[in-house]
């Protein structure tokens, strides 16, 4: 896997749309500081706090260690 979680030419796992939905908006917030309401637009979520809680994930090594997320 590539930085932003773009995937190498020679990939061949799995990879999907819902990967894409996950990684856009933790870019756009997280990595590129967008506003979360402006993302909340750009991706054509009912609220801010859906874009935030579901569809955002934490970057931070220690963050995601004791989050059990990946």
């Amino acid at each position: 896997m590539l930085e932003h979680g773009l995937i190498e030419a020679d990939y061949v796992g799995r990879a999907g749309l819902h990967a894409f939905r996950h990684s856009l908006p933790t870019v756009l917030i997280v990595e590129e500081k967008v506003d979360p309401k402006t993302a909340q637009g750009i991706l054509r979520h009912t609220d801010a706090g859906l874009t935030m809680n579901i569809y955002t994930h934490a970057q931070d090594p220690a963050k995601k260690g004791s989050s059990g997320t990946v």
